[in-house]
């Protein structure tokens, strides 16, 4: 459990828009203190940043869609926040180690 307000306040924005191409200056224009601050603080509660913590959620969006459904790469990284599916496959290697396609390929 997380005992600091603000950086419950911005969990929930997280969770709830990680998708629709939310940014950090997004959270603190609902979460009104400094960025700095928002940043230490969020990393002494949840163990990373903000940012990193919209990245995790949209990781695991874009594993899920990818498990449960056939819909196109750029359908899933447009439903996952990014503009760009160039630019979704590059994150999602990053963070996961194999591309969109080789991880739907590993699932059957």
């Amino acid at each position: 459990a997380i005992d600091d307000g603000d950086v419950v306040a911005a969990l929930k924005i997280i969770r709830d828009r990680a998708c629709v191409g939310l940014s950090v200056a997004d959270i603190l224009r609902e979460v009104p203190i400094a960025r700095s601050s928002l940043e230490r603080r969020f990393r002494r509660s949840v163990g990373r940043s903000p940012q990193a913590e919209i990245r995790s959620v949209q990781m695991k969006r874009a594993q899920q869609l990818l498990c449960e459904t056939d819909l196109p790469l750029a359908q899933i990284a447009t439903l996952t926040g990014f503009k760009h599916s160039e630019y979704f496959s590059v994150v999602f290697k990053r963070e996961i180690g194999q591309t969109p396609g080789q991880y739907r390929g590993n699932l059957g």
